[in-house]
């Protein structure tokens, strides 16, 4: 067989040139993971790609074949052009994959990036990462140019590529592009409202003319988790058609940090006009700085604590829910407004929390200081005479509050965590065995019922990519099943690798997917502060932990923040760990007086 010396060169010199001349969006540095209603016209109908190629430009004419010429090695075969130097008509490159959806992919090597377009056809079989040559026909749509779906193209390998911080484009830079002459694909972060219009999913910013079409999205599913949410999306704009929607080829979706926290005295106004609404106008509210008529010490619960002391006589409740329709009840729902309403629910096996659809990222308003994570030590129970737990208040610097009910069924993120961080256990609909109890799980609640109640396990030795917890060698760990309300596809997006978990419980099936809850479960640990609750939705790779707070949910930490590839075994590990997983960060103790006074 002949060795083409040239063309292997060239092709070195190509890869060499993509490093020294990176794009503005590359880096060394990891991007740390996430794994987002105005109505408006219908975006265009028709497939707008269809339309970019001339009839008689769609097939390339092969010249035909000729002698072997004796002097190949003498002769460079495989003629590259620069990305940045690319006409329409026929033409060859090659480079790095940025970007992948379901009918093409973005291509570049340094010195500008093209789109190739491949069409609903197209089996998606690259990723991030991959070097790929193109050979085909280059037009022009929608301000840019970009390779035909008549191209072919072929994996030469794969490269190790980061991406930097993405152009912030607002509402005036997003409706520039409308007026350019040109665009030239820029890795972006744009953030909206997430709409659905008909089959198409649409990105809204307050006064914008132009809006963001997101293009073939390869799991669309999976967006249905932020429609009508602000989020932000990360990707790289592409064109532009009808002179209104500006196509993104997106790598990452996330709910937008939006922090609309209230001040101390609304915050204190809310709480106390929420808990008169639930509990009576002549309710007494005691904390631990206060001496209470039952004896009751309230530093056992923590050291910020507020509390109200009541009963409820269950043998003299009329049970509202005895013959209940399940299907009737979930169509008219609403969450629990008392202690006997939770129990008489849990009896039924029905619901008492929040049960909006979500995904399996934290929606985080988290509150930092000096680039630390903050605590809050504040907590609310309903207590009995006895001092026994009937309901906890979560906090939420928003001024939104909902009681859980001790005993109750819950499924939502943030109920679950402040559930097992007040009362040191799972949930009613939780407390399932994860091989034997699956049947039961689903016969009691139905897709709200979820599984595993084991001791957390912690061997460096045998699973190097878990991260240490604080005090694993002191307190012990219970790990439980958070079931996401549906499907999700995570993403490495340091590596741009993909897994894709199923719908927790369909109903009928439990799969158990990559979530969990990790706390500690010494029963004689009551305190709120000394309590830890941890969540990972990727098995254990990473961590973080919950704050005491709604939305609040401190920084990441282990496997994959650290830059490494997504683990399921030591051997996994070995073979691509990059770097050992990152440390609990640091966490900063605070209780609502001092929380308050950063956040005004």
């Amino acid at each position: 067989m002949k060795i083409n010396y040239k063309k292997i060169l060239l092709v070195l010199l190509l890869f060499f040139s993509l490093i020294l001349g990176a794009c503005s969006f590359l880096e060394t540095e990891q991007n740390p993971p996430k794994e987002e209603d105005p109505i408006i016209d219908d975006p265009i109908e028709e497939e707008p790609q269809e339309e970019q190629v001339p009839e008689e430009e769609q097939v390339p004419q092969e010249e035909e074949p000729g002698e072997e010429d004796p002097k190949e090695d003498e002769q460079p075969q495989d003629d590259y052009s620069k990305i940045s130097e690319l006409k329409l008509g026929e033409a060859k490159t090659i480079g790095v994959v940025l970007a992948v959806n379901k009918e093409s992919f973005l291509l570049s090597d340094g010195t500008g990036n093209i789109l190739v377009y491949l069409g609903n056809t197209w089996t998606t079989d690259l990723a991030i990462g991959d070097t790929v040559s193109v050979v085909g026909n280059v037009v022009s749509y929608g301000k840019s140019i970009q390779f035909d779906k008549s191209s072919t193209y072929t994996k030469e390998g794969t490269w190790d590529i980061h991406f930097s911080k993405p152009k912030e484009v607002d509402k005036a830079a997003l409706d520039n592009y409308l007026s350019v002459d040109e665009i030239k694909a820029e890795y972006v972060s744009v953030a909206g409202t997430l709409i659905k219009s008909g089959s198409y999913y649409n990105l809204i910013i307050d006064g914008a003319k132009a809006v963001i079409s997101v293009a073939y999205p390869i799991d669309a599913s999976s967006l249905n988790n932020y429609l009508d949410k602000e989020v932000k999306i990360t990707g790289f704009i592409t064109s532009v058609s009808s002179n209104k929607y500006v196509s993104i080829i997106y790598n990452e979706i996330e709910l937008a940090k939006v922090n609309n926290f209230i001040s101390y005295d609304e915050y204190e106004l809310s709480y106390k006009e929420y808990l008169y609404s639930v509990l009576g106008n002549d309710i007494i509210i005691y904390s631990n700085d206060v001496d209470n008529p039952y004896g009751i010490d309230l530093d056992i619960y923590g050291d910020d604590v507020y509390c109200v002391f009541t009963s409820y006589d269950i043998s003299s409740a009329t049970d509202p829910y005895a013959g209940i329709d399940k299907e009737e009840f979930y169509n008219n729902y609403s969450e629990a407004d008392s202690y006997i309403d939770s129990y008489f629910r849990s009896l039924h096996g029905l619901m008492s929390g929040d049960i909006t659809p979500q995904g399996h990222i934290p929606n985080k308003y988290d509150v930092t200081y000096e680039d630390t994570y903050i605590y809050l030590t504040h907590a609310f129970y309903v207590l009995d005479y006895n001092g026994g737990y009937l309901g906890y208040l979560p906090n939420d610097l928003e001024g939104n509050f909902q009681m859980i009910w001790y005993g109750g069924a819950y499924a939502s993120l943030n109920e679950v965590a402040a559930y097992i961080l007040a009362f040191g256990e799972t949930p009613v609909n939780n407390k399932y065995d994860k091989s034997k109890g699956k049947s039961d799980c689903i016969a009691d609640f139905g897709i709200y019922g979820r599984v595993n109640q084991d001791i957390m396990m912690y061997d460096s030795s045998k699973w190097p990519y878990e991260p240490e917890m604080p005090g694993i060698s002191i307190y012990e760990y219970t790990e439980t099943d958070f079931g996401t309300l549906g499907g999700y596809t995570n993403e490495n997006k340091v590596t741009g690798t993909k897994y894709t978990q199923k719908v927790y419980n369909t109903g009928t099936t439990i799969n158990r997917g990559a979530a969990r809850f990790c706390f500690i479960s010494d029963k004689s640990i009551k305190s709120i502060n000394q309590r830890k609750v941890f969540y990972t939705y990727n098995h254990y790779n990473d961590f973080e932990e919950y704050l005491n707070y709604n939305n609040g949910f401190g920084k990441r930490f282990g496997n994959e923040s650290a830059g490494n590839e997504y683990c399921g075994s030591k051997s996994d590990f070995e073979k691509s760990a990059k770097s050992e997983p990152t440390s609990y960060p640091n966490i900063k103790v605070m209780n609502l007086v001092e929380i308050f006074e950063i956040i005004e």
